[in-house]
């Protein structure tokens, strides 16, 4: 997770600088340590593929969540702030259907139906349409509520050493319907 200066933007992800970036333990703590007073902002990445992870929860007064980011959160001097939380549900893993081997390198793309508009209906954006999985092959796309109704799907493009094609192992199956 990185812990950058508040910003304008909160849409922008590509003119971003970490103050801090840390990986949480094996039971999800992580620990920001001796910063200064100040206005934060709080955005939950994965460490391989840079994915934005979204819809964090905090209790702090005055914080913006809505741009799956905890934003404005204001730390005042020797303040300790907890609870600063990402529920996860992930979407899947891309594996091997014969070994059950998870595949890193696969690009995972969100097809999404009329009406999306991957900026103000998706965290990330545009840019998190497409995501390329890491050695885990996980891939997580996450809505915000203005996200229409219709059918989702994913299309998926084996990396080198695999064959093209679907699975005839294990079928496909409908990924989400929101209604």
């Amino acid at each position: 997770m990185q812990l950058i200066d508040s910003r304008d933007n909160e849409k922008d992800n590509l003119n971003v600088i970490p103050i801090a970036t840390v990986i949480t333990g094996k039971d999800g703590t992580y620990l920001f340590d001796g910063l200064p007073p100040g206005e934060y902002e709080v955005r939950f990445i994965h460490p391989q593929g840079g994915v934005i992870y979204g819809y964090p929860v905090s209790d702090e007064p005055g914080v913006d969540l809505a741009a799956g980011t905890i934003r404005k959160l204001i730390l005042e001097g020797g303040e300790h702030i907890d609870e600063q939380n990402l529920p996860i549900d992930p979407s899947g893993v891309v594996y091997d259907s014969e070994t059950r081997e998870t595949v890193a390198g696969a690009t995972v793309t969100l097809v999404a139906p009329p009406g999306f508009d991957a900026d103000r209906d998706l965290i990330g954006g545009q840019d998190n349409m497409s995501q390329i999985t890491g050695e885990d092959g996980l891939y997580q796309f996450l809505f915000f509520t203005s996200a229409p109704s219709g059918v989702y799907s994913l299309t998926i493009v084996e990396p080198m050493g695999y064959l093209a094609g679907t699975s005839t192992l294990i079928p496909p199956v409908l990924i989400r319907q929101i209604f």
